[in-house]
């Protein structure tokens, strides 16, 4: 089957769209100090060649924890920071504590290995000390934004993620039928969403992925936007797990009356000699739920008490080929070509405001090799 043809096969073409974003600066203050940091953990650190070191760390973080992230910049030395944050989601205070609380979580995580140096502790010390909410919510602005102009060409690089967010953003809490099952649509993870978690017949634990990418076509370049369905499978037990987890293990928690998902990670640390949350991710799911969740050991030791669905908050974690063995789901990550027909339609009916139907859809689904969604344990890139 060509690339064409599956490029066409779930997509939309979008409508002329106006987004409004809302914008955060970077203090120069913040920046200064932290590349004094930068410079105290290696002091050949090249400021004038290249991007401060937190940058990866602190983007990860913002991704998962700012809810309706499209951009953050990365932090160099003649870098304009007056847009360092772009966001579909008004920034107000209470944002501005959560973004600080990354740059903590971010910054004591990275530097966390050589903060026994007197000079990289105290420099990491003076760059805490700097950050403050009251501060950063001085930097916020507000823009409108045309992403997709009127000839239905591509007019603003926030295109490819600030379109996709509000898309998605109308969908969350919205309910869509598949053979018979209604699916919840939940916030799981930038540009995703997930079903509520489903139950096969023998006791397997899965859940339905839709994400949204924008790309062109060529030659014109004229945008479409591709909507991507998998499933994604979850350990029933953790009893013979603890030994394939040489990585970090993807973990999922829902709470009961919110809209979304929680994405942490759990894995080895070397300084506790045992399984441990991600630190960073705990500090920023500690400051929406204190002290919400079990120990890391607890939870592999005995995930059916955390699992259930009565579980308050439920934990779900991710079998992945890393950290699974072959026999432990009979779940597959496809979704046949009769699910994705249906799921298209409805998806399209939610969101048909926005975006008009491709006029291949329906023809590339009709012509499309039959698919059998079980055949392997493969997981999906984003789990």
């Amino acid at each position: 089957m060509s690339q064409q043809k599956k490029l066409q096969m779930m997509t939309f073409i979008p409508k002329n769209t106006t987004i409004k974003v809302y914008t955060l600066g970077f203090p120069a203050k913040w920046k200064e100090k932290l590349a004094e940091l930068a410079l105290a953990a290696n002091p050949s650190f090249n400021y004038e060649l290249y991007i401060l070191p937190l940058c990866g760390l602190l983007g990860k973080l913002c991704s998962n924890w700012v809810y309706g992230l499209i951009e953050i910049s990365n932090l160099r030395k003649n870098s304009d920071d007056s847009k360092w944050i772009v966001c579909l989601t008004k920034i107000d205070k209470n944002m501005c504590e959560q973004i600080c609380l990354n740059l903590k979580a971010a910054a004591i995580s990275y530097y966390d290995n050589k903060i026994s140096v007197e000079e990289v502790q105290k420099a990491l010390n003076e760059f805490l000390d700097v950050i403050n909410s009251d501060e950063l919510f001085q930097y916020v602005g507000e823009d409108e934004i045309e992403i997709i102009d009127g000839n239905g060409k591509i007019a603003s690089s926030y295109a490819y993620n600030g379109l996709c967010l509000k898309l998605m953003s109308n969908l969350i809490g919205k309910t869509i039928e598949l053979d018979g099952e209604k699916l919840v649509l939940y916030y799981s993870a930038k540009n995703e969403l997930m079903s509520q978690v489903l139950s096969a017949s023998n006791g397997d634990l899965y859940a339905y992925v839709f994400s949204f990418s924008l790309q062109t076509i060529p030659v014109d370049n004229y945008p479409m936007i591709l909507l991507n369905c998998s499933r994604r499978r979850f350990k029933n037990t953790t009893e013979r797990s603890q030994r394939f987890l040489t990585n970090k293990m993807g973990v999922y928690v829902k709470h009961k009356d919110e809209s979304r998902y929680f994405r942490l990670d759990i894995g080895y640390s070397s300084k506790k000699k045992a399984l441990d949350w991600d630190q960073a991710d705990k500090k920023c799911y500690d400051f929406i739920h204190l002290n919400g969740l079990p120990e890391a050991g607890d939870v592999m030791n005995t995930l059916e008490k955390f699992n259930g669905a009565q579980s308050e908050p439920r934990i779900l974690c991710v079998i992945s080929p890393e950290n699974s063995y072959k026999s432990e789901t009979t779940i597959g990550v496809g979704v046949g070509v009769k699910d994705e027909e249906q799921i298209y339609n409805q998806i399209y009916e939610l969101i048909s405001d926005s975006v008009e139907k491709s006029p291949m859809t329906a023809k590339a689904i009709s012509r499309r090799d039959k698919l059998n969604p079980d055949d392997k344990l493969t997981d999906i890139r984003l789990c």
